[in-house]
Formats: C-alpha cells, sequence, structure tokens
C-alpha cells in the first residue's frame, strides 16, 4: 500500500505544482482534501507517510542508544532534507488542519 500511495501522491503533487505553474495567479488550485489544494494536500501526506516509513525503518536498525549516537549524518541527511522539502510544500494544509480544531 506504501507504493500506490506514493505514486498516487506523487502524481497529485506534480498536477498541483504544474495547476500553479500554469494557471492565473487568482485562481484557487482544485481542492481535495483542504482548500490549501491538491499539491498541498499531496505533499502534506506524503510528509506524513514518510515520516512514518523513516521511523518504522529507523526503529528496526537501532538496537540501543549507543547505535543510534554513532549512526552517521550522511545517512540521514537526505531522509532530513526530503521531509524539510515536504513540509514546506504542505504547509499550506496543516495551517489549516491545525486551525480547524478548537480547545475546550
Amino acid at each position: 500500500w506504501q507504493q500506490l500511495s506514493y505514486f498516487i501522491f506523487g502524481i497529485s503533487l506534480v498536477i498541483g505544482g504544474a495547476y500553479d505553474a500554469f494557471m492565473p495567479v487568482w485562481m484557487t488550485g482544485p481542492n481535495v482534501l483542504t482548500a490549501a489544494g491538491i499539491g498541498q494536500d499531496a505533499a502534506a501526506a506524503l510528509f506524513l507517510i514518510t515520516l512514518w516509513q523513516t521511523a518504522v525503518s529507523e526503529s528496526k536498525k537501532v538496537k540501543s542508544v549507543g547505535d543510534l549516537m554513532r549512526k552517521e549524518v550522511v545517512s540521514v541527511l537526505p531522509q532530513v532534507l526530503l521531509l524539510a522539502e515536504l513540509y514546506k510544500l504542505g504547509e499550506g494544509s496543516f495551517d489549516e488542519i491545525v486551525s480547524q480544531i478548537t480547545f475546550l
């Protein structure tokens, strides 16, 4: 299911990016989950799926805290950069979701 979700949300991210690039500024993108548009919704979903998969795969590799401290920064850096970029792209969706949460 992960590969299928990566494919679907990846295509949605490309569609949202193309829509932003080629449509006039005053037109908003097609809204799927939030009013932020299909591109930002797809980026937010990819962020969450990638974060979950990274956490699961890293937890299987680490046997102790010492192993975690010895892990090379070079192997983690691409994952951190990917997550940072996906968060930046999906920030509008995250903002809208958080703004609709009301606390008692």
